[in-house]
């Protein structure tokens, strides 16, 4: 149940413990002139006793009152202080003893003080809910200041351990205006520290009412800003754009979050979280600050734009098609956030995913709004797939004909290169476990050995003698066959060779790498090994090669397949723009079933249709090329 209004009168309410609703007794005076000289020592230093030496000398004093006065008028108020002092230190049996052994009748600072250690150590037991009974008759009532501060803390915390969220609000914010000086500053942290184990939906639930009602709502400026800061910091960790707009919207004379950060103005006037489907809009995720897929990503553009005929001058010839594109950023945050603005740009279909784990990641959030993403790249077979298609080929199938060729070839020493070690050592060790890997797979992130030494180091003689299967970005298969090429002795080329997928692909064509043999996945058109366009049949194929100058990859085949695939879908959406949650449903519907029905050329399979199980069907080969193309 929602009890925002109940914490509002109860803000109200537990402020009062600074007025005088009602009359309370004061603490005894001590009956002799040497004990009201020390009891005034005592109540001096329990002012202060934040720091360390005044503490040690109340307690010190506390101890000499009650050992020299142990039947004075005011012994009952030192023993409560005791009770205090020992539940600071942790020391509930003592605390609990003097509880036992202090008699006091009615009301007043000492019973307040009782009560409030009583109620510590009900939390500490772990029975916030009887502690909570014990403290709520205080409410409203005058809590002396001796003890009001405690009283609050334990009130507080009381009310959070019991899971009443919203009436511990209420309490922090009594004692937060309570406390003033050093105390104001620790217990400020505190509150900080209770607000970040709040759930959101209560802190949300509370601060809209604050908006809402403004500066009747009873809450403190202090408090609705501490709210509005840590919704601020939630809105960037859940990149909850629409919180952060939100949140820094003045309303009702409630200032908007003081953090407004960075990163919170760059959240806030971003598009994420505007889902809507624009016309004719093809999103792309690119792999932004990964290096090793930099020159692949290129090779994607390359492909889609290929496929829809960008860049296109005369508008009559364009259909409406709109191509957007969004760096991954470097972490699993930047990449949720690339989808979200795609999605905010209009994007009824996405393009992206240059490895397994990224292709999952996209699809997993495609699927959750029933939006369509072609993942380039192929996630672990089996991977369920409900509204998005994979491009990609499987890394199983590929190692699995790999493995196939390697072995007629007769290889005794293999080595393995691999973008992110073990993965797909791990996937061979299951479909090929007699292969003769002779080492631990090598990442492509191995760093430089120095000067004349190999970057990717492997045994002398496995390094003069062996050969390669590579599961690795295309750059890296660069790098490595020039190192490679190096060892090659007069005669040894048809003995050994590279073996690599279809994104690790042929190296570019290199006078210093013309004798190096590439066993490579081929795939539809791929590789595509004709030198001149003329030299190709395909009208298409040669219409990318007059145009770029270059043989297409196989990124730019999948790109191409992608953009091809997307533009079938997308044409019969009308081109204005649908942001109601039906009206964007029904378009990512009609993509989805395009994507599904279209029966197309496509350049990176025989197949002319994506599959009944949402993955591109493909014959492998392995291709024998000698010095890369």
């Amino acid at each position: 149940m929602l009890r925002v209004g109940r914490a509002l009168l109860l803000a109200s309410v537990v402020v009062a413990c600074g007025t005088a609703q009602e009359a309370r007794p004061s603490p005894r005076v001590a009956s002799s002139l040497e004990s009201q000289n020390l009891l005034a020592d005592v109540q001096r230093d329990w002012a202060a006793r934040g720091h360390e030496d005044v503490t040690s000398r109340l307690t010190k004093n506390v101890d000499l009152f009650l050992a020299t006065y142990p039947n004075d008028a005011a012994t009952p108020l030192v023993r409560a202080y005791a009770a205090v002092l020992a539940i600071g230190r942790n020391d509930l049996a003592t605390a609990e003893r003097l509880l036992d052994a202090n008699v006091v009748e009615g009301e007043g600072t000492t019973s307040d003080l009782m009560v409030t250690v009583r109620a510590h150590i009900l939390r500490t037991k772990k029975q916030p809910e009887a502690a909570l009974d014990l403290l709520r008759p205080l409410v409203g009532k005058l809590v002396d200041p001796v003890g009001r501060d405690l009283f609050l803390e334990e009130l507080t915390l009381a009310a959070m351990e019991s899971h009443l969220e919203f009436e511990a609000i209420a309490y922090m914010d009594a004692w937060l205006t309570e406390a003033s000086g050093e105390e104001h500053e620790r217990v400020r942290a505190r509150v900080d520290e209770l607000l970040k184990a709040t759930p959101s939906t209560v802190l949300e639930a509370t601060y809209r009412s604050m908006r809402e009602r403004g500066k009747s709502s009873g809450y403190s400026k202090e408090l609705r800003g501490a709210l509005a800061d840590r919704l601020g910091v939630i809105a960037v960790e859940k990149n909850d754009s629409a919180l952060a707009r939100w949140l820094l919207e003045p309303a009702n004379g409630t200032a908007p979050a003081r953090t407004g950060s960075e990163a919170l103005q760059d959240l806030a006037s971003s598009t994420r979280g505007l889902r809507t489907v624009q016309g004719r809009t093809i999103g792309v995720l690119l792999p932004g600050d990964n290096v090793a897929h930099n020159g692949e990503a290129a090779e994607v553009i390359r492909g889609v734009s290929w496929a829809l005929g960008l860049p296109q001058p005369d508008p009559r010839k364009r259909d409406g098609i709109r191509l957007v594109t969004r760096d991954a950023g470097e972490n699993l945050e930047r990449f949720d956030a690339a989808l979200e603005e795609l999605a905010g740009e209009g994007a009824a279909v996405i393009i992206g995913g240059f490895d397994a784990a990224t292709a999952a990641r996209a699809m997993a959030w495609g699927d959750a709004l029933r939006l369509t993403v072609m993942a380039l790249a192929a996630p672990t077979k089996g991977t369920p797939v409900a509204h998005g298609v994979v491009l990609g080929e499987t890394i199983e199938d590929q190692l699995t004909a790999l493995a196939e060729a390697v072995t007629r070839e007769g290889a005794t020493r293999l080595s393995m290169l691999e973008e992110h070690p073990p993965d797909a050592t791990k996937v061979l060790a299951q479909v090929a476990p007699s292969l003769p890997l002779v080492s631990p797979a090598i990442s492509c992130d191995a760093p430089d050995q120095g000067v004349g030494l190999p970057r990717f180091p492997v045994k002398a003689a496995d390094r003069e003698n062996g050969s390669w299967l590579v599961a690795a970005p295309s750059e890296c298969l660069r790098d490595l066959a020039l190192e490679y090429a190096r060892t090659l002795q007069p005669g040894a080329t048809k003995k050994r060779f590279l073996a690599t997928t279809l994104e690790a692909g042929i190296p570019h064509g290199d006078p210093r790498i013309a004798k190096v043999r590439v066993l490579t996945v081929g795939a539809g058109i791929v590789p595509v090994l004709a030198a001149r366009p003329d030299d190709v049949a395909d009208i298409d194929v040669r219409g990318y090669m007059m145009q770029f100058g270059a043989r297409p990859s196989y990124w730019a085949a999948i790109g191409r397949d992608a953009g091809a695939l997307a533009r079938r879908a997308v044409t019969p959406l009308p081109l204005d723009t649908a942001s109601d949650e039906a009206g964007v449903l029904q378009r990512r519907a009609i993509v989805e079933a395009g994507v599904l029905a279209a029966r197309l050329r496509f350049w990176s399979s025989e197949m002319n249709r994506v599959e009944a199980n949402r993955y591109f069907g493909r014959k492998l080969r392995v291709v024998d090329v000698l010095g890369g193309i």
